[in-house]
């Protein structure tokens, strides 16, 4: 496993120990895809890298990348691993270098980690075609798709100030939403989340119960909610936007011309948006549109589950089946975790979105308790009553309006953002901040 590191000095061109080689990046560069020979690679190497010593591999690298970096203020630490699985190589090759640069204490801002690694099993390159770029892609800020004022404008007003203490509440959930943002694992993002979680149990009810039994008794449902909505909000715009037939000579189809009139909606600066709780009356003219189409799968489970409220309803208890063998699986984690028992990174990273979703929707309630001058135990009770009445809504009266609108006040007052943004270039996933929104 190859790994890269930024702001180092190596003056002597290689260091080693145990199973990890640190090569000074300029000094490497000159060797690589070198056929020169009269090279002695004995005379210049302790450790000889052979798998990329030999035979170029000609993988495309794009114009902004450079495969083998000639930057005397950079290093190439290649990790021999043996007997480990090849889905948990970096991690464990990570693991390794950090350990051996933190023993050390380098200063703040030296001998950082990049992104990026590249894989050879047995001398031959596996996995990434390149290093990819060193640091992740941060896009431009585009006021498309932002909907922060949208949603802050939705907000319960508060005649009441925030007092001194308030703001110290409010700086220790935005630190344990930090934390929870800052984890670079699965691990530290499970255990950073249920802390936050136990953090908001003692706020809301003093801890009269276990972490676990307070995020499923006042969360349970909203976050089954929010599931079934994220479903539909990938999924329909998708199709809408989207085209069944992607020929050229292909026409679109005229049913679905129509439904994009009827179902999008413009609001600049923010961009389109898709009324999802119209378009549950027309997720069947989806079906028929894409019957050939391999989206038909999501669409037809989708418009099963919103045939009529005892369906949407039975879906809803679905998504809280799922909820509480994550919540079991979460609860077994953090007690391992806790009581020195085993803890694997699948495990983890199986429940690590969860979590993160988790962690996020509870301090998110716990904010709003705190900006809106609401007792956190009243706001927290109100919030899980106002899920109850929506789902009795949804079962008895078949008002699948319920899933979409959002209860910010206490009092019910709900506000009329039942609009959820859609992105037509490209199909849209479970993304962590986005649900926290959504949550909201």
């Amino acid at each position: 496993m190859w790994l890269r590191l930024d702001k180092t000095s190596i003056p002597h061109y290689e260091i080693s120990h145990g199973q990890v080689t640190f090569y000074n990046a300029k000094y490497l560069a000159a060797f690589v895809d070198n056929d020169d020979p009269t090279i002695e690679l004995e005379q210049c190497f302790k450790v000889i890298p052979r798998e990329v010593l030999k035979t170029p591999w000609y993988a495309h690298v794009p114009d902004d990348e450079t495969e083998w970096e000639p930057e005397w203020h950079m290093a190439y630490a290649r990790v021999q691993l043996t007997a480990v699985p090849l889905h948990e190589a970096e991690q464990h090759a990570r693991t390794l270098v950090r350990s051996i640069i933190a023993v050390h204490h380098p200063d703040t801002g030296t001998w950082e980690m990049r992104d990026g690694h590249l894989l050879y099993v047995n001398g031959t390159r596996r996995g990434p075609m390149t290093f990819g770029p060193r640091r992740p892609y941060v896009p431009e800020f585009s006021p498309r798709g932002d909907s922060t004022a949208r949603y802050i404008e939705a907000m319960k007003s508060s005649s009441r100030h925030i007092t001194s203490e308030s703001v110290g509440l409010l700086q220790d959930a935005l630190k344990l939403s930090q934390a929870i943002k800052d984890a670079n694992d699965a691990e530290s993002r499970v255990l950073a989340s249920v802390r936050a979680v136990e953090h908001a149990n003692a706020w809301a009810t003093g801890g009269r119960s276990t972490w676990d039994q307070f995020a499923s008794r006042y969360f349970k449902k909203a976050a089954a909610r929010v599931r079934a909505v994220e479903k539909i909000g990938n999924w329909v715009p998708n199709a809408l936007h989207g085209v069944p037939d992607r020929r050229p000579s292909a026409r679109k189809p005229a049913a679905l011309i129509e439904l994009q009139r009827e179902l999008n909606v413009s609001v600049l600066p923010d961009g389109n948006y898709v009324k999802l709780d119209a378009s549950l009356d027309h997720v069947a003219t989806l079906c028929d549109i894409y019957a050939d189409h391999w989206t038909i799968r999501p669409l037809t489970e989708i418009k099963d589950a919103t045939e009529s409220g005892e369906h949407a309803h039975r879906n809803l208890l679905d998504f809280c089946e799922t909820f509480e063998a994550h919540l079991s699986r979460l609860r077994r984690l953090r007690n391992a975790a806790i009581h020195g028992g085993p803890i694997t990174t699948t495990a983890c990273e199986s429940v690590s979105t969860f979590a993160y979703n988790l962690g996020h929707q509870i301090l998110n309630e716990v904010m709003l308790a705190v900006l809106t001058g609401v007792p956190i135990d009243e706001h927290i009770d109100a919030y899980r009553q106002d899920h109850v009445q929506r789902y009795a809504d949804i079962e008895h009266r078949g008002d699948l309006s319920r899933l979409f609108k959002p209860a910010y006040a206490i009092d019910n007052t709900r506000a009329e953002a039942n609009d959820v943004q859609s992105e037509p270039s490209r199909p849209t996933t479970t993304n962590p901040e986005g649900t926290q929104e959504e949550s909201k």
